[in-house]
């Protein structure tokens, strides 16, 4: 079974055939390969970029340089609504495996909001979609929550979301770098490593060559549960 999250929240499923149509018609598709860059935080002038293949994560640097992840999108997903308003990107995007995407003018896309509620609506429940993520990150992120449960939390919830049924488990259905979860927690790659050896000792995951598995989800939320 593949990634639990559902369907009807990812923009292109939120949207009539006909719609779906015409933007496919309307746009340009392009492809990016793992770890190239979809578009810069603060671009200008950015077109509306539709995932149609693959995974994606959205991220923000700090001043000083250090990447933090804001969430992973997958097939179906619109990754910068924010842009039909605002002329800069807030955020930037990377390709988290090899991805396709359909690339539409945003002004042409605003114009086809005009008159249609439904695709309106779709908009609206995207960013809708993604401030949820967000205020979920927010209060997992205060501090109080060891940052070994973080991991373990993440990690289930990526498999949910991402991940496909093996013989061995649930698979993530993109390479998970310890950087990756890193940028993700907004904790030090040392700190993460040390706890991600833990977990696979306890045989809850199975991590090798960047593919990780959660092989025992019932064992890693028991985990969750101990004080």
């Amino acid at each position: 079974m593949e990634g639990e999250q559902k369907k009807e929240t990812r923009f292109l499923n939120m949207i009539s055939p006909e719609a779906g149509e015409y933007l496919l018609k309307s746009g340009t598709m392009i492809q990016r390969k793992r770890g190239e860059r979809i578009f810069e935080e603060k671009e200008e002038g950015s077109p509306l970029y539709f995932l149609l293949e693959g995974y994606a994560s959205l991220y923000r640097s700090s001043r000083y340089g250090e990447d933090r992840i804001l969430m992973v999108c997958a097939s179906g997903d619109l990754l910068n609504e924010s842009s039909i308003e605002c002329a800069r990107t807030p955020a930037a995007a990377e390709a988290l495996s090899d991805v396709k995407l359909l690339s539409v003018d945003r002004e042409m896309f605003a114009a086809m909001l005009e008159g249609n509620f439904a695709l309106m609506q779709a908009v609206c429940r995207s960013l809708s979609v993604k401030a949820s993520r967000l205020y979920h990150q927010l209060g997992n992120a205060n501090g109080t929550y060891p940052l070994e449960k973080r991991l373990a939390a993440r990690l289930l919830r990526l498999s949910k979301e991402y991940g496909s049924d093996t013989r061995e488990g649930r698979r993530i259905g993109f390479k998970v770098t310890v950087s990756f979860l890193a940028n993700l927690l907004g904790a030090k790659r040392e700190s993460v490593s040390r706890y991600m050896s833990g977990l696979k000792k306890k045989r809850y995951i199975r991590h090798e060559e960047g593919m990780l598995t959660v092989t025992d989800p019932e064992g890693l939320r028991a985990f969750l549960d101990m004080e």
